[in-house]
């Protein structure tokens, strides 16, 4: 276990302190700094020995000891600070007491030293108050909010300039707002009679329009629209209304002609489908007869193939049935004159095997021809 070091008393000099004022303070100390330099001995010699049940009670014994100490120092320095935080307020209260009168007359003595610099001073405040309450009326809202300063320090000629020339501007901006004011309601006044004027047309206009549609007139006869029928004084009014007669009737007979040419080619349609419908009957008739006449021909044709097809495939069967009987007979020849030759290539196979058996010596070719022995009984086995 770490060893712990004895804490030192602090220096006098640190705290600007006498060193015979501060020895009265460290004498209160003195005593619980015996006893604990007593127990920091003991705690010396337990903090090295083997850990026993004995020494965990010791141990609580020197830490509750050790712990008095503590609580004792903390009560010393609690009594002693509230001592000096008492004659530090007592010593404040002494200051106040004293120098109050002196703070009095120190600035009852400045009023009079400052009377003429401090009357100088209240009537240039003054001056900028009323000189601002001249200039109220002729501000803009943002002077108002944020009022021009400086005033008071302008000679008569300078502010006389600057009161005229603001007054001036507050003209001028009235003047403006009232002609621009003006011009609006002129310009009110002017929309409001086209507006009067342009409804007044439209009344008109469509007025006029009804009588074109009593008649089964229409605008588009004219090429105008409704506000230009309106406008139409009486005379050019009454010359739009004969021409669009004189249009209308020229639009009904060519309608009229339109119709008429119409169910002519309607008729002539109808006259010609009728022939149509008379050809298309015939043609679908004979051809309906020569389908099934074509139908009756395919029909016959291929039940001619299908029983050629027949026909050929039994001769052909039979012809394949010839020609396999006699292969096989041919087979059957020719396998009993081989029988005799398989069995001599089997002898002669065993042959060899005998003959060269034990005939090889070195390890490599005895492999080889053992690997041919087997070789050669799977011939034999395969042959026989």
């Amino acid at each position: 276990m770490k060893k712990e070091l004895t804490v030192v008393g602090p220096d006098p000099k640190e705290f600007n302190l006498e060193v015979r004022k501060a020895d009265v303070i460290s004498k209160s100390f003195k005593p619980s700094i015996v006893e604990r330099d007593v127990l920091t001995g003991m705690y010396e010699q337990l903090i090295v020995k083997e850990i026993t049940p004995e020494l965990c009670k010791e141990s609580g014994d020197l830490r509750k000891k050790l712990k008095k100490v503590r609580s004792n120092i903390t009560a010393i320095h609690r009594t002693e600070k509230s001592f000096y935080l008492a004659g530090g307020q007592f010593v404040d209260a002494w200051k106040r007491k004293s120098i109050e009168p002196i703070i009095q007359m120190e600035e009852r003595l400045t009023e009079l030293e400052q009377h003429y610099e401090l009357e100088k001073e209240k009537e240039l405040q003054e001056l900028e108050i009323s000189r601002l309450d001249l200039l109220k009326p002729y501000l803009t809202e943002i002077q108002k909010e944020y009022p021009p300063t400086g005033l008071s320090a302008m000679t008569d000629d300078v502010w006389e300039n600057y009161f005229a020339g603001t007054k001036l501007g507050h003209e001028n901006r009235e003047a403006a707002a009232k002609q621009q004011k003006q011009e609006a309601l002129a310009e009110q006044k002017r929309l409001e009679e086209e507006e009067i004027e342009r409804q007044r047309i439209n009344e008109i206009g469509w007025s006029r329009n009804s009588e074109f549609n009593d008649l089964g007139l229409k605008l588009p006869f004219l090429g105008i629209s409704i506000p230009e029928l309106g406008k139409m004084n009486n005379e050019n009014y009454s010359k739009a209304f004969e021409n669009a007669k004189v249009e209308k009737k020229k639009e009904d007979d060519r309608i009229e002609k339109i119709e008429a040419d119409n169910k002519k080619v309607e008729k002539e349609r109808v006259e010609r489908e009728k022939k149509q419908s008379i050809i298309d009957k015939k043609a679908k008739e004979s051809q309906e007869r020569i389908d099934a006449e074509n139908k009756q021909l395919r029909e016959e044709l291929e039940e001619k193939e299908r029983a050629d097809k027949k026909r050929i495939e039994k001769e052909e069967t039979e012809k394949a049935q010839i020609l396999a009987d006699a292969e096989a007979k041919t087979q059957q020849e020719l396998n009993q004159g081989d029988k005799a030759r398989m069995n001599q290539l089997t002898t002669d196979l065993s042959v060899i095997k005998t003959r060269f058996s034990g005939k090889f010596k070195s390890k490599v070719n005895k492999k080889k021809f053992q690997d041919v022995e087997i070789l050669i009984d799977k011939i034999i086995k395969h042959i026989k």
